[in-house]
């Protein structure tokens, strides 16, 4: 269930693709979970390698519950589209994602969410029923409030499939798409 409003800004005329985006809420809940802060779409542009790249950035976006608690995120993620570019095709897309996210919660617990190995996420694997994201690492560290407890997320090694693994400071878990 979802109420309130959704704002977007751009930093020039709707339609260009290029256009940074500031994205804002306004009275917005999700399931009875508020939402406010800001998300910004940047620097646009194409890369050094060639491939068209964003910054999307979390300014104090925050998710409130309805038992009073909250939980604020701050970071960065670029965003390169290495495959799959121009040709209308949402399917065959390629995304390389690197970055980090703090977050910190109204009860003193807070992490660092880190891309160690970036993230590729290969839309042709979700179209076929697996997961999008097919390698990288993500860590989650820091995590004040808690006990040294840090979590891995591993995407695999590039192969299309329905697996990821999951490490925390007690087991590792395989999480599975069932067919």
């Amino acid at each position: 269930h979802r109420k309130g409003k959704i704002i977007i800004k751009y930093s020039s005329e709707i339609g260009d693709n290029i256009a940074n985006r500031i994205i804002t809420f306004e009275d917005f809940f999700v399931n009875n979970k508020g939402i406010t802060g800001t998300i910004e779409l940047r620097d646009v542009s194409i890369n050094a390698a060639g491939y068209l790249q964003s910054v999307k950035k979390l300014v104090d976006l925050t998710i409130s519950f309805p038992n009073g608690e909250s939980v604020v995120f701050n970071g960065n993620r670029t965003r390169e589209w290495i495959a799959g570019a121009d040709d209308e095709d949402p399917t065959n897309n390629v995304y390389r994602i690197t970055g980090s996210v703090e977050g910190k919660s109204t009860s003193g617990r807070s992490f660092t969410h880190e891309i160690v190995e970036p993230i590729i996420a290969d839309w042709s694997c979700a179209a076929v029923g697996n997961f999008a994201r097919i390698a990288g690492v993500v860590e989650m560290t820091h995590l004040g409030g808690y006990t040294n407890r840090k979590r891995t997320v591993d995407y695999g090694d590039g192969e299309c499939d329905n697996t990821i693994v999951i490490t925390n400071f007690r087991r590792t878990y395989t999480v599975t798409i069932e067919e």
